[in-house]
């Protein structure tokens, strides 16, 4: 299989969600109130 490890998997989706967050939230903040 091309994926060998499960929570490798879990730890970058993870990962990526902050960074998701973090994306929209500075857009918000950066559009104004």
């Amino acid at each position: 299989p091309l994926i060998k490890k499960p929570e490798l998997l879990d730890d970058i989706l993870e990962e990526t969600e902050e960074l998701i967050k973090t994306f929209v939230t500075s857009i918000k903040t950066a559009s104004g109130p």
